[in-house]
C-alpha cells in the first residue's frame, strides 16, 4: 500500500511540471549592426518559465 500511494503521489507532482514551450515565438528581424533590436514572444510552463 505505501507504494501504491508513493507513486501516486510521484505521478501528480509529475502532472503539476510542463516543460517550458513558445506559445508565441519570436519573429526574425533584419537589423544593422550596433543597432538595437526587441524581440516578443509568449511562453507557458510550470513552473512558470521567466524570460529575459
Amino acid at each position: 500500500i505505501h507504494d501504491n500511494e508513493e507513486y501516486h503521489k510521484r505521478l501528480n507532482e509529475d502532472s503539476l511540471m510542463h516543460t517550458p514551450e513558445f506559445v508565441i515565438k519570436p519573429r526574425s528581424h533584419t537589423v544593422w549592426e550596433n543597432q538595437c533590436v526587441r524581440l516578443h514572444c509568449t511562453v507557458s510552463g510550470w513552473p512558470e518559465p521567466r524570460v529575459v
